[in-house]
Parts: C-alpha cells; structure tokens; sequence
C-alpha cells in the first residue's frame, strides 16, 4: 500500500488510496488546522496570490522540506532496521534542525496526532500497529511529526524514499489548503501550483533517502530564518485561525 518508487513523483503520491489520504492537505492532521507558515506569510504580504504562494512552496520545499524530508527517510530507514542511530539519536538531529522551540513543540504535537490517527490505518490494511508503539517507545514517548511520518511509512510497507516523499508533499499539500481558505484563491489554479510544486520531489525525495543512509552530521541543515522568526510570530498570536 505503499507508494512506489522509480515512477513520475506527481503519479508516487496517487499510487495507493493510502498514501493519497496521508499526502492530503486535509487530512484531520493537516490543513484543518494548520497551514504550515502560509497564515503569517499571508499576514505580512509575502503570500497573496497565486505566484506568490508558488515561489513560498519553492522556498519551503528547498529549506524546511529538504531537511524534513531527510529526517522522515531516517525514520523509515530506523524503522526498517536498516539503521545504527537509534530512535533517540534521530529525534536529537530533528529537534537541532529545528531551532524555534515552538516549532519543536508543534512538530511533536503533529507527531502524536498522526501515530494516534495512523494506529487505526495500518490496522485497516493488515499491517501491526504495534510496531508503531513500540517506535514510540524507543524514541522515549513521543516523535517530531517528519519521524513520525518516517515510521508510519515504514509499517506501511514504504521505502525511505516514499517516506520522504510523503513528508514533503504532505507540508506542500497541507500549506496550499490553507491558501484556498485564507486568500479565496481558484483552487484549481492552487492545485496546478501544487502539482507544479510535485514534478520536483522526486530528486529531491531521492537525495533525502541517500543522505539518510549516512551519518546525521551529513545530513542537510537549510535554515530558513524568515520562515523560522514568522512561526515564532504566529504561535504567540491569539488571533490565529490556524496552528501553524
């Protein structure tokens, strides 16, 4: 049920209903409740139309989405066994790469609801969610939602590419739901941006899964310093619609 690799990565994402429903933007865990940093660029004039939105999805995808994308590609590889680091090694280079403490706070409470929600899933295609209890508990309680997403995959049957790949076009997909709400944008121009957006996941999902295979000190470490200051921004706001 997992998706495939070696194919065009706008067809991996719709290759399983599965994994099409975890890569959905409106999954209970995604662009309900949150938009991924496209409310607070809204909010300070970076995103306001569909151009706008696409050159944001740009910068995401080669900062944030690069080093996310690795660490769900480790944790598929952990899970697998096909990794040395062990689980609380892979959340210490997640937490690193990850320097607002809200965003730390927030990516582990997306980590929790998606293993909550994942349990039933797994569960309804023959795979053991049991395997995912016991991740949690070698990660010492909880996970980063990109490890999270790592090990979901994993369970499903996924490779550290799929993995990655899920990771990525997840934030995308979740990040341009949002924009249809907030900016009453042509959801069909978006979902154009947004397969745009996909044609260049596939090396970018690819390269993740090989830095993965490797020591975390070679793994990528982007930083997005605008993206980072405006999550810090929105998560002290009280007039926020969404979480992120």
């Amino acid at each position: 049920m997992a998706v495939t690799s070696g194919q065009d990565p706008a067809v991996q994402v719709a290759t399983s209903p599965l994994s099409l429903l975890l890569a959905d933007g409106r999954l209970p865990t995604g662009g309900h409740v949150h938009s991924v940093g496209i409310e607070q660029a809204i909010d300070d004039g970076r995103v306001h139309d569909v151009g706008s939105l696409a050159a944001w999805l740009a910068a995401y995808v080669a900062t944030t989405g690069r080093v996310e994308a690795t660490c769900a590609a480790a944790a598929a590889h952990e899970t697998t066994g096909r990794s040395a680091h062990g689980w609380p090694t892979l959340v210490v280079e997640s937490d690193a790469r990850t320097p607002v403490p809200a965003l730390r706070t927030l990516s582990r409470t997306r980590g929790r609801q998606l293993l909550r929600l994942a349990r039933g899933l797994v569960g309804a295609v023959g795979a053991d969610p049991a395997r995912l209890d016991d991740v949690v508990d070698a990660a010492g309680g909880e996970l980063p939602l990109p490890l999270a997403t790592g090990a979901v995959v994993a369970v499903l049957g996924g490779s550290a590419h799929d993995a990655a790949l899920q990771q990525v076009y997840g934030a995308a997909a979740e990040a341009s739901q949002a924009a249809v709400r907030l900016l009453g944008l042509d959801p069909a121009a978006l979902a154009a941006v947004l397969a745009h957006t996909a044609v260049g996941l596939g090396p970018l999902a690819a390269e993740a899964a090989d830095h993965a295979a490797g020591d975390p000190p070679g793994w990528p470490a982007d930083g997005a310093p605008v993206l980072e200051l405006a999550a810090a921004v929105h998560a002290a706001r009280a007039d926020r619609y969404f979480e992120s």
